[in-house]
């Protein structure tokens, strides 16, 4: 999965001017989801970004928790979820376009019961 990665000041220079690349945007070939029929997101580091497809418009939505784990998006419902990319990830539902926080849930695989049938035993 491609991120946006920071780098270090790369000066370049051009005819007495210097330019400095201080941040890359990746774009992820493989993690790509329509949240509607004009939108697209995708995770970037920190960040799930929105692309309005006919506006170009872009908006971020930042992950405040660390990188971009999972991203899911459910197109009926207008909702996206993420989670952020740790040992026991936080997953975050958000409405779209307004982006209000439905749901935050985290700590549900400690109460679930133990049983054979969860795949996870």
């Amino acid at each position: 999965m491609a991120q946006g990665r920071e780098r270090e000041d790369v000066p370049t220079h051009f005819a007495n001017a210097s330019l400095s690349v201080r941040w890359v945007q990746g774009f992820p070939s493989q993690n790509v989801h329509f949240i509607n029929d004009n939108t697209i997101c995708y995770p970037s580091g920190n960040y799930v970004i929105f692309i309005n497809l006919e506006t170009k418009k872009k908006t971020v939505l930042q992950c405040i928790n660390g990188i971009v784990g999972v991203v899911a998006t459910n197109v009926p419902g207008e909702v996206v979820a993420f989670s952020d990319r740790r040992l026991k990830p936080v997953i975050y539902i958000y409405s779209f376009p307004a982006l209000s926080r439905k749901n935050k849930l985290k700590g549900i695989w400690e109460t679930l019961p133990a049983t054979p049938s969860h795949p996870w035993n």
